[in-house]
């Protein structure tokens, strides 16, 4: 078993990543183990792991994210959807809302109540017997 790849060079790492995205078979389906295998990695972990790597992690974060553009794209075309909907979700996404209720109606900012008798309910308006 070879050696996992060092990359240290940002130019380099882009030039790969560029040749990754620019082949035909990546150009409408592109996927993060595949941008993985073409950097030499053997999981997307170690993919990952160059995020946190100061000069290179903005341009891992660049490529991950035209992965996912690639995968939004093909959610509006219908086409496989159900996938890219996964996919999707595999990177965060959700596709469920949220509402928040706390069980407690707020009281009525005012009530009124008519008697059939005519008679009112507000203590102010009764006479003091």
């Amino acid at each position: 078993m070879g050696n996992l790849p060092t990359w240290d060079n940002p130019d380099k790492l882009q030039a790969v990543i560029d040749r990754y995205f620019d082949a035909d078979e990546n150009k409408t389906n592109p996927t993060v183990c595949g941008l993985a295998l073409e950097l030499g990695f053997s999981s997307r972990k170690s993919l990952y792991d160059y995020i946190d790597k100061p000069e290179l992690g903005d341009i891992v974060k660049r490529a991950l994210m035209r992965v996912e553009n690639a995968m939004e794209k093909r959610c509006g075309e219908n086409v496989q959807a159900a996938g890219a909907i996964f996919r999707l979700k595999n990177h965060g996404w959700s596709d469920k809302s949220e509402v928040e209720h706390s069980g407690l109606t707020p009281p009525p900012s005012h009530l009124t109540v008519t008697i059939a008798t005519g008679e009112s309910l507000d203590p102010s308006s009764r006479d003091n017997d």
